[in-house]
């Protein structure tokens, strides 16, 4: 195994460069109290998810768990670093299964790790393992390769995931490098973010949808901690479309804060 030697920059706090993280319990309260005034019950609501295939990203008290136990099932979106590659096919045979008349809700979310102890930003102590290791460790490996060639932007058919990963991060490259390794990978976290969220746009639609159906879109960055129960998760984006492609924004009576608040200022 690799061992991975950080270079330290101070000591950094997670609220550093995750002003408002959360427990998956108290988002998924939160959130659940608006579906609940909204009327999404498991009886007539699918639910969806892009977020990274990583194992770590379902266990014990996550998110996605939590979500998935409220609603039954789950259709899950998301490839490497959580892009929803199921494109537009994926999402049409998603939306065939929603109940008449019914509604959707998805979480969509970028994932990071962080070690407590080191104060490591992209890394996380897995179970059974003594050293840390990349998370997430394909958007890792994507920036690797472009700041050794930002062109590099193919992987052949049988890797195209981490090809289609490396493409859509290129034009943000800029504002993800720092020479602080641990901004660095924040920065990615949140630029994976943007990705998801951007790539999402290009495959939703509202053609399944009947005249009160509904669809509430949770977005964030899942946050991985060594700590076994631990992660938490940083909402950045919380909003309500009807059929007509109106959109509600609901974050800030959710959560208390303007969402764009959150975000990363520019230098």
């Amino acid at each position: 195994m690799m061992l991975i030697r950080l270079r330290r920059f101070g000591t950094h706090t997670r609220e550093m460069f995750f002003p408002m993280t959360m427990s998956g319990r108290s988002v998924e309260t939160k959130v659940s109290a608006k579906l609940d005034s909204l009327g999404l019950r498991k009886e007539n609501t699918l639910y969806a998810e892009s977020s990274c295939p990583d194992e770590i990203n379902r266990v014990d008290e996550s998110l996605s768990l939590m979500f998935q136990k409220r609603f039954g099932s789950v259709f899950q979106f998301g490839g490497l670093g959580g892009l929803p590659l199921v494109g537009p096919t994926g999402f049409d045979l998603f939306a065939s299964h929603v109940p008449e008349g019914g509604n959707v809700f998805l979480m969509y979310a970028s994932h990071v790790g962080w070690d407590d102890e080191s104060g490591s930003c992209g890394h996380v102590r897995r179970r059974g393992q003594r050293e840390l290791s990349l998370c997430s460790g394909a958007a890792s490996e994507a920036l690797a390769a472009l700041k050794v060639d930002p062109n590099d932007i193919t992987s052949g058919m049988l890797d195209h995931q981490i090809g289609i990963v490396k493409q859509l991060l290129s034009p943000s490259l800029n504002d993800i490098i720092d020479e602080d390794p641990d901004r660095e990978n924040a920065n990615l976290s949140f630029a994976m973010y943007h990705v998801i969220r951007l790539y999402l746009e290009q495959i939703l639609n509202t053609n399944w949808m009947g005249s009160n159906s509904k669809l509430v879109i949770l977005g964030g960055i899942m946050i991985n901690r060594s700590e076994i129960g631990a992660d938490v998760f940083q909402p950045l984006s919380f909003e309500l479309r009807d059929r007509d492609g109106k959109k509600t924004d609901m974050f800030e009576e959710t959560f208390g804060v303007e969402g764009w608040r959150l975000l990363p200022k520019k230098s």
